[in-house]
């Protein structure tokens, strides 16, 4: 329970800071609590990359990718594919992928959005992904904890169309001394008719949750 508060406490921090400026774009963002590093798409081609050390993360290879490298006009697509190790002094290192602008066809009246994520944890890593539209609307999906060794987990929800809209991924590793840790979080959006959800609904889908809103 500490752990996940203390998730909350930092997606609010980075919704907060990275929400109020419109088209931000795709930004990745590694962060120790003493050092951080904030790489920008500067050429627009929808991907970022980190290759280098942190205070006590002496490899980072961290790379994001959004559209236009990935994704087609009825899918949304964030990437976030991160290397990290420590020295014996260990650590904990916050990994944030953030972009915006994000407009899908055919505009139907609820989107899907699920976020995926599976590697091999040499600590105790947890994942977020955040969804914003343009009304201010947020809906986040948990991954873990996960302690030492392999992990994957798939989470969805159904969420108000409503455009533009933004994605962030979150990512919190953290080793008691020498380690390693990899991972691959995808986070997707894919619009759905209303016909198709009520389908889905009278099924009795497991693992996707409906919010209603006035």
């Amino acid at each position: 329970m500490k752990e996940r508060f203390a998730i909350v406490t930092i997606l609010a921090l980075v919704v907060g800071v990275l929400a109020p400026s419109a088209h931000a774009g795709l930004v990745l963002t590694l962060d120790d609590g003493t050092t951080s590093v904030t790489v920008s798409d500067g050429d627009l081609d929808g991907v970022v990359t980190y290759n280098g050390t942190i205070g006590n993360w002496t490899i980072n290879n961290t790379m994001g990718i959004s559209k236009p490298a990935i994704g087609i006009p009825s899918v949304a697509v964030l990437h976030l594919h991160s290397f990290d190790a420590t020295s014996s002094a260990g650590g904990t290192l916050m990994i944030t992928l953030y972009d915006d602008g994000y407009t899908l066809e055919p505009p139907e009246d609820w989107k899907l959005m699920t976020s995926d994520v599976g590697g091999v944890s040499g600590g105790t890593v947890s994942f977020s992904q955040i969804y914003e539209n343009a009304q201010g609307y947020t809906e986040t999906l948990y991954h873990g904890p996960f302690g030492v060794g392999a992990f994957a987990d798939t989470q969805s929800a159904w969420v108000p169309y409503v455009e533009p809209f933004s994605l962030t991924e979150v990512a919190v590793i953290t080793h008691a001394g020498k380690a390693e840790t990899s991972f691959d979080l995808v986070s997707t959006v894919v619009p759905v008719p209303a016909a198709l959800l009520l389908g889905a609904l009278g099924l009795g889908v497991a693992g996707i949750r409906l919010r209603k809103h006035a």
